[in-house]
Order: C-alpha cells, then structure tokens, then sequence
C-alpha cells in the first residue's frame, strides 16, 4: 500500500497540511507536485529535492496534463514496491530465525 498524495504546486504552503497528516499518520506517501508549470509562471520557485529531505517522502515534480513527470513516479512507485518486497524478506527471515 501506498498514497499517491497529488497537490497543487501553486498552493504548495496550504495543500501541505494534508501530506503532515499522513506522514504523521505513518502511511507511506510519495508527494506529486502537479501544475508545476503554472507555479513556475507565477514566479515560484521550489526546491524538490529539498523538500524530499525535509518530509523524507519521495517528492515529484508533474504536469500531469502534459504527462510530464509521470515516468519519474512510475520509478518512485517501482522502488517502493522493490524496498517493500525486500523488507518482508528480512521480516519473514527474523522470524524464520526465532523459531
């Protein structure tokens, strides 16, 4: 499982509310930033890759109109998927260790 947060960039301050609580909410996020085009035309400028620091979620830039960014979500998705397959292995080899 996996929430595939989508935001609008222009209101990136007010839309982030929502993404506090379902980190806090321990649910696994990756944060899409749709209309990053139109953000950029008002001036704004943000700093992904900062921003994936700071929440520690993958965060994705998108136009999701143009399709762009859609192929880096696909990844972002894809490791996650990989990343959890691996964590259940481990689990499963812990428990396989207790008994």
């Amino acid at each position: 499982e996996i929430v595939l947060h989508m935001i609008d960039a222009k209101n990136l301050e007010r839309m982030l509310t929502f993404t506090f609580q379902l980190i806090e909410a321990g649910l696994p996020t990756i944060l899409v930033l749709n209309m990053m085009d139109e953000a950029e035309s008002l001036g704004k400028k943000i700093r992904t890759e900062r921003l994936e620091e700071e929440l520690n979620i993958p965060v994705v830039p998108a136009v999701s109109t143009h399709g762009k960014g859609m192929d880096i979500l696909r990844g972002k998705i894809e490791e996650y998927v990989r990343k959890s397959k691996e964590k259940d292995k481990r689990k499963q080899g812990e428990k396989d260790n207790l008994l």
